[in-house]
């Protein structure tokens, strides 16, 4: 409504300056064509203009006075407005916090109830872990069972195929047995000596003339013991001078090797200034190495002398095995390579290592 009342205002406001206007606009053009001015009726219509003025000033200070009550009425209203609007809020707030004290106990209640299923979930996600590390371990232990049990057959499958193995070889083995046996008879009827299966006879002693004919050498060439010779092959080996007088040799009645030209049955095969310059030198002063003879089950036959360093090489490549009978200088008669100490370092580092042949010579 007051918003009506100023749009009144405002369109009276502007006819009577319209009129205002139009009055001044004619007294102007009147003035300006030297018309002879009608004073009676201009103050006429002066005074009419002047009316007319006064009446919008009248209904101007009503319509102020119309707004200025209107304008009281509203900010009663809106004072009333104002405290309905306290009381509300009063109302509602003191709803609200009532409402926010429920809710606060509820939401503790809540909490406690939410806090205790938290637990009771913690509780069975660890029961639910546990029982799931129990399966893992349960599973791991079975995956290991059976590759245990899967190892433990691939090694009863490889006993049966070794066992096997080794009864072949033993049936081998025995035959190679008996043909020693039966070769080491003929042997000790043809030249007893040849195989020294005993160390020396007696400190300095050495074999008539009647057993130098069948008499058996071990000459060490090259770092090598090589055998059996004969007198003859010696003699032989010292005309065509592959063998020198300082050469080491050893036979059956001799107590350390000795030199080829201390031997008196060798001792004119050289001329007489060798026998000035050397002589009889035990093996213990000569620093040679030790050297060992060893039975070469497959062929039947002594292998030639070799040293430990050679002896070791050949255990390392399972030419020679532990039970191959091998002989050295001071023992009473060959023995299994095992029951020999020096050797059982070498033959412990065989284990594991696979074989590359037969013995060699």
């Amino acid at each position: 409504m007051l918003d009506g009342l100023v749009g009144i205002f405002a369109e009276r406001d502007i006819e009577t300056r319209k009129a205002f206007d139009t009055a001044a606009a004619d007294y102007r053009a009147t003035f300006a064509s030297g018309e002879v001015l009608n004073r009676p009726a201009l103050l006429e219509h002066c005074r009419a203009v002047e009316t007319r003025i006064k009446e919008r000033e009248n209904e101007i200070a009503d319509l102020q006075e119309m707004f200025t009550v209107m304008v009281a009425e509203k900010d009663k209203k809106f004072a009333s407005y104002a405290e309905d609007t306290a009381n509300l809020t009063a109302t509602v707030v003191m709803r609200l916090n009532h409402q926010i004290e429920t809710l606060g106990q509820s939401t503790a209640s809540d909490k406690a109830e939410l806090e205790k299923s938290l637990q009771q979930v913690e509780t069975l996600t660890a029961e639910r872990d546990n029982h799931f590390d129990a399966a893992g371990r349960a599973r791991e232990e079975n995956a290991g069972l059976r590759r245990t049990i899967d190892g433990l057959k691939f090694a009863r499958q490889r006993a049966e195929e070794k066992n096997d193995e080794l009864g072949t070889k033993a049936s081998g083995l025995s035959a190679t047995v008996e043909q020693l046996k039966n070769e080491n008879e003929k042997l000790k009827k043809e030249i007893p000596s040849e195989v020294p299966s005993r160390g020396p006879t007696s400190a300095g002693s050495s074999p008539g003339p009647e057993s130098l004919d069948r008499a058996i050498y071990h000459v060490l060439l090259d770092g090598r013991g090589v055998c059996p010779f004969t007198v003859e092959d010696i003699e032989e080996m010292i005309a065509r001078r592959a063998i020198r007088p300082d050469t080491r040799i050893w036979r059956t009645g001799l107590e350390n090797w000795s030199t080829v030209v201390s031997l008196p049955e060798f001792r004119g095969q050289f001329p007489a200034t060798y026998t000035k310059t050397y002589g009889s030198v035990p093996w213990s002063h000569a620093k040679q190495p030790e050297l060992y003879f060893v039975i070469d089950a497959e062929k039947g036959r002594v292998s030639p002398a070799m040293t430990l360093e050679v002896l070791e090489a050949a255990i390392a490549s399972k030419k020679i095995q532990p039970s191959t009978w091998v002989w050295r200088k001071d023992m009473v008669c060959y023995d299994r390579a095992e029951n020999v100490p020096e050797l059982g370092s070498a033959l412990a580092r065989q284990m594991g290592t696979p074989s590359d042949g037969g013995f060699e010579h």
